[in-house]
């Protein structure tokens, strides 16, 4: 391992900057060649604005799923390449200052998009599609550290493996709130997201590939069955998460889609573009931004859909075009970029033949954005010639008069394509996604936006369509607001705006997941989750209502889920009954011991017992376990006793703990209700009588 210091922190505990950083300038003064590393469990809750403050000398470790169990399990293993997983594990995501601030700033952008009103399932497919979308698998891996693969790190390389992509989706759903496992496989790693009490499969690694390929459906292992999705995955026996096996649910693919649709409101093509230089030593620029189905009287036939546009002498851009061909270029670039078997020829037929201006002008004279099939009449062989290209089809020749090209003042130029055309509250409204060139964080990237207008972009004679009614910010902030809805210019050139239809578009809905399973069993809150879901959310009692409920801390909103209220109630009983000292730094009054090494080997121990009691008794046998933890020289000695009876004090946390533990039963038995311990006396008491009341 490398030399280096490491200190513990919570950035969700109080921290003095500038105490941390008087310690990280005087430890690095006295020891220059050694490294000062703040191991942090997770970013949740933490801001690139906060560590902008923290010392540039320091160093900083995100543990999320490379924690202290990870790398007890995983001690003695290695990998093919010899490297030793502990070690690895440990070092891969340690990062310096200014990266720490960079993958949390992409965070942030990602985030942004996340609205108030969705559900945990709209923001998890939304995440999951921005990851999936603009990160790709690193084809290169083999030849790179853990560091690079194995880490957030994909989040600024835009490029990653299987551990990788499973890293970041868990950082990012965790902080915000959704619980995310990281599961390691023989040679594979992938998710397993929990919402709503419910287990769903997850595997961005596979999800990528048909992403990448051009396929319709990416969203094939998100919530599959367990069968199909077990094939394949099998986890290794050091991996601690295994308690989805048996419990994963199905949605169906219909279901996922719709929801996913539902929440993207902009796409993003930096990542399926190229610049291609043709022989005679023109370019053009070639985005892959879709498909297009057109059913035709026999046949159901699939075109690639692309944004293309040619790069002038000068390296100013041209006017751009929609094209269509069957060829999946985006697909023939990954197999280069991932080494695999390729047919030569398309280096030469994709920019001159395919592409070439000729064939481009040839297809525009008979009214069509089709450029025709690569490959030569019943062979599998590439064209060569303009002359070998086979245009027989006639269902897509009407596509150029689907487009339309508005220019703007700023030289900008932006295209149309009509999607379709609906009525709402008894108004024409069409749909067209909207294409433009922007600068991408790499290079140059096509955005495209879905709008709704009352306006028929393609055949409308008004002015400043592309200055007013498209502009970019404009379209921006109504993708964002209205879902793409953007008005419309009436006949005196002034911009109109019907909120009853924005009110129809908006993206801002819940979409709530359907309730399949009424009875399913209540998930325990693991260890790290109760930890959570303490320095997340209080209990309140309102005195005016005698109502009690749970808030979150930072935005003082009620939490609405009956599910995620018990469990939060049972955290906070958890922190007031196991905290037996307190830090002036601490969040809320006694976190860090309610949650320390001991604390989680207490939790443990316990929901084991009233697990068995359920099982062999049909209750909670509050006395035997006051017994069991008064005689344990474990823990913390002389507070074992206090910390059951702390639990167990009321009625009301007697109550809230019963339904908890009840509701995780799989079997619903319940023989008698548990007995409240109110204080030690009391239990003493109990014992000696050696009767229980109920």
């Amino acid at each position: 391992m490398n030399n280096y210091i490491v200190v513990d922190l919570n950035f969700r505990d109080k921290i003095n900057i500038e105490e941390l950083n008087r310690n990280i300038e005087n430890f690095k003064r006295n020891n220059p060649s050694i490294d000062y590393v703040i191991n942090i469990p997770s970013t949740r809750g933490v801001s690139s604005s906060f560590v902008r403050k923290i010392n540039p000398k320091a160093k900083i470790r995100i543990a999320s799923s490379y924690d202290s169990d990870r790398l007890n399990n995983f001690k003695d293993v290695h990998y093919n390449s010899g490297e030793h997983c502990k070690e690895a594990y440990y070092e891969s995501v340690i990062y310096t200052r200014n990266e720490t601030i960079k993958i949390l700033e992409e965070i942030e952008e990602i985030e942004n998009g996340i609205q108030e009103n969705w559900t945990d399932l709209q923001k998890t497919l939304y995440i999951y599609d921005k990851i999936k979308t603009t990160i790709m698998y690193d084809p290169r891996y083999n030849s790179k550290p853990s560091s690079e693969t194995r880490s957030l790190r994909g989040l600024l390389t835009k490029q990653t493996i299987c551990a990788g992509y499973s890293l970041i989706l868990e950082e990012i759903l965790e902080r915000n709130g959704i619980q995310c496992q990281f599961v390691i496989g023989d040679g594979h790693a992938w998710n397993i997201i929990i919402i709503d009490d419910q287990m769903f499969s997850a595997d961005l690694t596979s999800d990528n590939y048909a992403y990448r390929h051009g396929n319709k459906y990416t969203h094939t292992t998100f919530a599959q069955n367990e069968t199909d999705f077990s094939r394949g995955r099998t986890p290794v026996r050091e991996e601690k998460n295994l308690s989805y096996q048996g419990k994963l649910r199905t949605l169906s693919a219909d279901i996922v889609e719709k929801i996913a649709a539902s929440v993207v409101t902009e796409k993003d093509y930096e990542h399926t573009a190229n610049v291609y230089t043709r022989a005679d030593g023109t370019r053009f620029y070639l985005a892959q931004i879709g498909k297009k189905v057109i059913d035709g009287a026999k046949i159901r036939n699939t075109y690639r859909k692309y944004y293309y546009i040619d790069i002038n002498k000068d390296g100013t851009y041209g006017e751009p075009k929609i094209l269509y061909a069957h060829l999946d270029v985006f697909t023939y670039m990954n197999q280069i970029n991932h080494g695999e078997s390729t047919t030569n020829d398309y280096r030469y037929t994709i920019p001159n033949v395919l592409f070439s201006k000729e064939n481009i002008r040839n297809s525009e004279l008979r009214n069509s954005g089709y450029i025709g099939d690569e490959l030569k009449s019943y062979t599998n062989t590439p064209v060569q010639r303009i002359s070998e290209i086979n245009k027989d089809l006639i269902d897509i020749r009407n596509t150029q008069r689907q487009t339309r090209i508005f220019k703007r003042r700023d030289k900008t130029n932006v295209i149309v394509e009509y999607l379709g055309q609906e009525y709402v509250n008894g108004t024409q409204i069409y749909s067209y996604t909207v294409y433009e060139m922007l600068p991408g964080k790499s290079k140059k990237t096509v955005k495209g936006n879905i709008i709704y207008t009352e306006e028929n972009l393609l055949t409308t004679m008004k002015s400043n369509i592309g200055n007013y009614l498209l502009h970019r910010e404009r379209l921006n902030k109504k993708s964002k607001e209205s879902g793409g809805y953007i008005g419309y210019i009436n006949n005196e050139g002034k911009l109109m705006f019907n909120n009853k239809i924005a009110a129809h578009y908006n993206k801002n809905k819940k979409t709530n997941l359907p309730d399949l399973y009424p009875n399913r069993p209540i998930i325990l809150p693991d260890f790290k989750e109760l930890e959570d879901l303490a320095r997340t959310y209080e209990v309140v009692s309102d005195t005016s209502t005698k109502e009690i409920f749970v808030r979150n801390l930072k935005t003082k909103k009620k939490v609405e889920s009956d599910r995620l209220a018990l469990k939060a109630i049972f955290a906070n009983i958890w922190l007031t009954s196991a905290a037996t000292f307190y830090h002036e730094e601490d969040q809320r009054k006694g976190i860090r011991s309610a949650f320390d090494k001991e604390a989680k080997m207490m939790y443990l121990d316990i929901c084991k017992i009233i697990e068995r009691d359920f099982t062999t008794k049909g209750y909670i046998d509050t006395l035997s376990l006051y017994k069991i933890y008064k005689n344990i020289p474990s823990y913390r000695t002389s507070q074992n006793r206090s910390i059951i009876v702390n639990l167990f004090k009321n009625d009301f946390q007697t109550q809230y703990i019963h339904r908890l533990f009840y509701g995780a039963q799989q079997f619903k038995k319940v023989t008698r209700y548990p007995e409240t311990l109110y204080n030690v006396e009391y239990a003493e008491q109990l014992i000696s009588q050696r009767t229980m009341h109920y």
